[in-house]
């Protein structure tokens, strides 16, 4: 099957389905010791854009501060009304250093995964089961949760999703 990546290079293409292509992801991980693994493990070009494709999705899933730089583009970056932990504005025509290096280690994650949507309790997720006498359970596993250091790269960017305050 030929795939046709479309990256996006901070215009905020309509028509983008990745952040990097496989070439780019390659040179980024070849800085890290998972080099090998990617390309093992993702042996073929077709799934390693097959990848990039799903690592850009999962990249979109998430709740970004910020809003999209323009209306029409078709992935989440580049960002309006971003700025650094430590205050300084990221460029809405930018795909920061830090996106680029969670795409590639979520692209080497993926390499490594089964392509199961179910967790290891066998079930999808987000299943709820009734118990007997009405209640419900619904099981914690989440196969699709960041990898932790993809999730610290993300973390300071991804908005709050609320704080208890304590009287």
């Amino acid at each position: 099957m030929a795939i046709t990546l479309i990256v996006e290079d901070g215009t905020g293409k309509s028509t983008a389905n990745t952040y990097q292509n496989v070439a780019a992801v390659t040179a980024r991980l070849a800085l890290t010791p998972w080099a090998s693994a990617w390309t093992t493990a993702a042996a073929t070009t077709d799934l390693q854009e097959q990848l990039c494709i799903e690592a850009t999705a999962m990249i979109d899933r998430l709740l970004w501060d910020g809003a999209k730089a323009n209306d029409a583009q078709a992935l989440a970056w580049p960002r309006a009304w971003m700025a650094t932990p430590d205050g300084y504005a990221i460029a809405s025509t930018s795909l920061p250093a830090w996106l680029l290096d969670g795409h590639a280690r979520l692209c080497n994650w993926l390499a490594g995964k089964t392509s199961t949507p179910f967790a290891s309790n066998g079930l999808q997720p987000g299943t709820e089961l009734e118990l007997p006498g009405g209640m419900r359970l619904t099981p914690a596993s989440n196969p699709n949760a960041l990898p932790p250091d993809v999730a610290q790269l993300f973390g300071p960017y991804i908005r709050g999703r609320g704080s208890l305050v304590r009287g």
